[in-house]
C-alpha cells in the first residue's frame, strides 16, 4: 500500500507540473492586455473564494468580454 501511495504522489506531482506549464503557456498566448488579465483574475477569485460554478464564471466572463469588446477595450 505504501508503494501505491508513493506512485500516486509522483503521478499527482507530474500532473500538477504539466498543468502549471500549460497554464503559463496559455496565459502568455491569451492575456494580451490589462482587460484580459483582469478577467482571468476575476475568474480565479470567483472560482476559488466564492466557489461559483464554472458555468456561471464562463457566462459572466463571456458577458464581460462582450461589453469590453463593444466599448473597444479588448481585441
Amino acid at each position: 500500500m505504501k508503494r501505491v501511495r508513493g506512485a500516486l504522489a509522483g503521478v499527482l506531482a507530474a500532473f500538477v507540473g504539466l498543468l502549471a506549464v500549460t497554464l503559463v503557456q496559455l496565459g502568455g498566448a491569451t492575456l494580451d492586455g490589462p482587460a484580459m488579465f483582469a478577467l482571468a483574475t476575476a475568474a480565479f477569485v470567483a472560482a476559488h473564494w466564492f466557489a461559483l460554478d464554472v458555468g456561471w464564471i464562463f457566462g459572466g466572463g463571456l458577458a464581460l468580454w462582450a461589453i469590453l469588446l463593444a466599448l473597444s477595450l479588448s481585441a
